[in-house]
């Protein structure tokens, strides 16, 4: 949901995602591959970096 619905929606890379959030690119990395799930740390960084509520990112992984 992350890569499709965010990165790729809106034309940036997960360089980018990574960078502005303050984390490793293998961290965006292992989260879009499904190796890694968003901890409560991530959920934080990308609802600040993405305007979306920290739980909705933690909710995701319930449905996976």
């Amino acid at each position: 949901m992350l890569l499709s619905d965010f990165i790729e929606s809106m034309g940036i890379t997960r360089y980018r995602v990574a960078k502005s959030i303050g984390v490793q690119r293998r961290r965006i990395d292992e989260i879009c591959a499904g190796e890694r799930g968003i901890t409560a740390d991530t959920a934080v960084r990308l609802g600040l970096a993405s305007d979306v509520d920290p739980q909705f990112w933690l909710n995701l992984q319930a449905l996976t």
